[in-house]
């Protein structure tokens, strides 16, 4: 019997924003985006290492979401449009 994979059923940002935050941090794209090679994951804590405060205190960047271009291997800081909240095309990223 052929078995073909499904694609992966769409669901709201809240969906995905559960999956995105999990330990192993899934990817997710919308459906809708006209861009190929694009998904946004959570980015972790980093380091800000141009700025100083008092007692030495080593400042840090508090974690953050950032959108991934496959195509042109660039990655920036990405915050949600109200469109993409209430969206119901998010699926999972599935590197081809």
């Amino acid at each position: 019997m052929n078995q073909e994979s499904a694609a992966p059923a769409p669901v709201t940002w809240s969906t995905a924003l559960s999956a995105i935050l999990t330990p192993r941090g899934k990817k997710y794209q919308r459906a809708g985006w006209n861009g190929k090679g694009l998904y946004v994951q959570a980015h972790g804590s980093v380091r800000a290492t141009d700025v100083e405060l008092p007692d030495g205190v080593q400042p840090y960047i508090e974690p953050f979401f950032v959108i991934v271009n496959t195509l042109t291997g660039t990655v920036n800081i990405w915050v949600p449009s109200v469109t993409d909240l209430q969206a119901k095309d998010w699926v999972e990223y599935i590197p081809v």
